[in-house]
């Protein structure tokens, strides 16, 4: 029997998602078995930002592997479009592309679109200086086809687009969920078409964008709107709240979840107060917390199921899931008892994600939490500082969890008292209170069960 995990096809197929590129191209010409395991997973999803040499590979192994393309991203020159075209690709589900003033370019990113228009789940588009133009949105009729699109999330950025274009798309993609629409300009149509999509859910525009007096507003469209992030920055006085307020009553009863990117803490808090009622979920910049934003989320305790700050982690919660630990900040440290009145006071809370802040054992200890039912978990805990104790920690945790679900023991390899004083031992207590706790991060990576 063979030694060489290669020569096994289950084992080939894994170790070929972990390659570099040069790698795979190799791999791909020793037989027809590796061929078959390296050019998938390798040529899934390619990205012309990371791989800068891809447009200079062999045309022949380019033109051999260019069906298996599923995912594109950093388009942004004309050569990359070529490319593209050259190898005929049409069954993309991903696109990201940065769009120009060149009308040619603008032309072949339409052929691109068009080519894959009845495959494309996601697509992206945005200037690639992000900055306003007044450039016609020409991808229009590549998404208005007799064929109904499978487009689910659509991300337009920093270009105008017409109200009426806006519709089209949306009569043409049933099946959209998202639309992001940031830095993006609406301008009046002659024509007024009222079609409402009822399939989105998720919206990304600023507020002052996407209602303006005097027209029908932006949300109108969306009669089953659950979640919009937003990213206004104005003061209180400033802000349209009462247009807001009975603009989102008559259009959008299901709204529940607010994120808000970018948006001051006194604005943040006139939001939570006196704008949109009946949340359920929250997300924003830890850096606004203060103690009136803790305020304001008590005053409706009962009403809370999700609660998150925007996390600066590069790569997000797995940055640090091979080596080193997340930084904790020092802003609010000093009022973190304020955080612990939030999660004995919420009982329905499920999510609490505050990755920069550090919480306190003997605080946390003091009165029990509320929120039975919490789910996902994303904190730092004082005292757990190294790689080696927060590991330790949840090791031990999940070990627990998965020792209850399957009613076994086993016994445990740490030398640690876990029934002891230690920060370990106390934080795997805490945890183990929660039955529907599954996802926990503590500072390296994110632990599941």
């Amino acid at each position: 029997m063979s030694k060489n995990p290669f020569d096994y096809p289950e084992i080939r197929s894994r170790l070929a998602l972990f390659v570099s590129l040069e790698s795979a191209l190799s791999c791909i010409r020793v037989s027809k078995g590796f061929s078959q395991d390296f050019a998938y997973p390798i040529w899934h999803t390619i990205n012309f930002g990371t791989q800068k040499t891809l447009v200079q590979k062999d045309s022949t192994i380019l033109k051999k592997y260019g069906h298996h393309i599923r995912v594109v991203k950093g388009i942004e020159t004309q050569a990359h479009l070529d490319l593209l075209l050259d190898l005929e690709v049409s069954q993309l589900l991903g696109l990201e592309l940065k769009t120009t003033m060149d009308p040619f370019f603008q032309a072949s990113c339409y052929d691109l679109v068009r080519q894959n228009q009845t495959t494309l789940t996601n697509f992206k588009i945005q200037n690639k200086n992000n900055e306003y133009t007044s450039v016609k949105f020409i991808f229009l009729d590549s998404l208005t086809s007799p064929q109904s699109s499978r487009l689910t999330t659509f991300t337009i950025r920093w270009l105008t687009l017409t109200r009426d274009s806006l519709t089209s798309i949306l009569r043409y993609c049933p099946a959209l969920d998202s639309i992001d629409l940031w830095g993006t300009t609406l301008t009046p149509s002659r024509k007024f078409d009222d079609y409402q999509h009822a399939g989105l859910t998720t919206l990304q525009i600023k507020v002052t964008e996407a209602i303006k007096t005097g027209s029908l507003p932006l949300i109108a469209h969306f009669p089953n709107l659950k979640k919009w992030r937003i990213g206004d920055s104005a003061t209180p006085s400033a802000f349209p709240s009462q247009v807001v307020k009975d603009s989102i009553s008559k259009w959008c009863p299901h709204l529940k979840t607010l994120e808000t990117n970018f948006t001051p803490s006194l604005l943040l808090n006139h939001l939570i107060l006196d704008v949109f009622s009946g949340l359920t979920g929250l997300m924003f910049d830890y850096r606004e917390i203060s103690s009136n934003i803790i305020l304001a989320l008590l005053r409706t305790p009962s009403n809370w199921v999700h609660l998150s700050t925007y996390t600066d982690l590069i790569g997000s919660y797995d940055h640090h899931k091979e080596d080193g630990v997340a930084e904790v900040k020092d802003h609010f440290q000093s009022s973190s008892w304020m955080l612990q009145s939030v999660v004995r006071s919420c009982p329905k809370l499920e999510t609490f994600r505050f990755p920069n802040h550090e919480m306190d054992m003997d605080e946390i200890e003091l009165s029990p939490w509320a929120c039975t039912n919490l789910s996902d978990l994303r904190v730092r805990i004082k005292g757990l500082d190294t790689r080696d104790k927060i590991e330790r920690t949840l090791a031990r945790w999940r070990n627990r969890k998965l020792q209850e679900s399957l009613d076994t023991a086993t016994e445990d390899p740490e030398s640690i008292d876990w029934e002891g004083t230690s920060i370990e031992a106390r934080a795997v207590r805490h945890l183990l209170q929660f039955d529907k706790l599954e996802t926990v991060w503590l500072g390296t990576g994110i632990w599941e069960v």
